[in-house]
């Protein structure tokens, strides 16, 4: 799904942790020869990411509207606030490069038996014009039986892009039943008997000499 976002040049001297608190995300957008700082409104970046949005109308006020990549979110580490953003304008005549989603659907069949559906890569690397590359794949895995396996190889197949060749053996879905780990038996609980040193009996007092006359 391609988005639309509303974005403003940034003014020279605002500080970023102003315009956070303000509700804003500062971010830039970049290409060959061209370098814009821009703030845009925090729920309208939000929506964005929510909905795994690659390919991005970035309209800035003033400026123009530009086909853009996104690049690069930074987030807070512990409050989790999206701090900058970065995206890279793309050219609809040229191939560029992009990390995608990868959705699975549908119930396998091992599933009905029992096992489980393992979805191990999550997003994959394509390469091609912007206009042919959506946000997300969606892979169907109601075929899969107990010990089958999708590789990036078996979905790479009817699309306009391509996918990089080291990626093709990685295993995208498995089914199979679930690991049984046992764990060691405990040690049977042993009762600790302090032993106590007998106490000695206290030296008697010695006879006091008598003193002499």
């Amino acid at each position: 799904m391609e988005m639309t976002l509303n974005a403003k040049k940034r003014n020279e001297g605002s500080k970023a942790r102003q315009l956070i608190k303000e509700g804003w995300v500062p971010g830039c957008v970049y290409a060959k020869g061209m370098n814009h700082n821009i703030q845009i409104p925090l729920k309208d970046m939000k929506e964005c990411l929510k909905a795994h949005a690659h390919i991005i109308n970035l309209k800035i006020e003033n400026v123009g509207t530009y086909m853009v990549g996104l690049e690069e979110i930074q987030k807070d580490t512990i409050s989790h606030t999206v701090n900058h953003v970065s995206f890279h304008a793309l050219n609809k005549n040229e191939k560029t490069t992009l990390d995608i989603e990868i959705e699975l659907t549908g119930k396998s069949k091992g599933e009905a038996t029992g096992a489980m559906m393992y979805h191990l890569l999550r997003t994959v690397t394509v390469k091609g014009y912007p206009q042919d590359i959506p946000d997300k794949i969606t892979v169907d895995v109601a075929s899969l039986d107990v010990g089958d396996v999708f590789n990036v190889s078996d979905i790479a197949k009817g699309y306009k892009f391509e996918f990089l060749s080291d990626d093709l053996e990685k295993v995208v879905a498995k089914c199979s039943y679930a690991k049984v780990i046992e764990l060691p038996e405990a040690a049977p609980e042993t009762t600790v008997v302090e032993s106590i040193a007998p106490v000695e009996e206290a030296a008697q007092p010695q006879e006091e000499y008598k003193k002499a006359a």
